[in-house]
């Protein structure tokens, strides 16, 4: 249950709350949803008009957004929803630190919804693990001790 409400968070901040921005990929006040589906549609043209740069940041673009959504959509399952939801947001953070550093972007900032879904995405993660810790491990029978009565 808890899991679910993990994916509905992480799918609510992709589609309606605004993520950030970074200039030339996320504009400020969009949403991650609009700035995956930018990337998408401007992908044929990526190669004829801008640097190789310009197309490997399209694709990681693409790659995390169609990560988070899945794991959005995977809520039920939160281990697999969190570990995807961290890896979509690991590479549009790491690909944001390193756009900056190569100077095509100056003004890095990540809004609400760059948050939500990373919260989300941890969460999931720990509702996860917190419901394995009172399970026995697969393959175990309990063998309760029978001790003969003596007569």
């Amino acid at each position: 249950m808890a899991g679910t409400a993990a994916g509905v968070i992480t799918l609510l901040a992709a589609f309606l709350i605004p993520f950030g921005s970074i200039p030339g990929f996320v504009q400020q006040g969009s949403t991650l949803y609009s700035a995956f589906s930018n990337a998408t549609l401007s992908l044929p043209q990526v190669p004829k008009e801008q640097s190789v740069l310009a197309a490997e940041a399209t694709i990681i673009m693409i790659a995390a957004g169609i990560l988070i959504i899945v794991a959005g959509v995977l809520g039920a399952f939160p281990l697999g929803s969190g570990v995807l939801g961290i890896s979509g947001m690991t590479l549009l953070t790491a690909f944001a630190f390193i756009a900056d550093k190569m100077s095509l972007s100056s003004l890095l900032s990540f809004g609400m919804g760059y948050y939500l879904i990373l919260v989300a995405s941890i969460a999931a993660v720990a509702i996860s693990l917190a419901g394995r810790r009172g399970r026995m491990p697969a393959g175990t029978v309990p063998v309760e001790d029978h001790k003969p009565e003596s007569a």
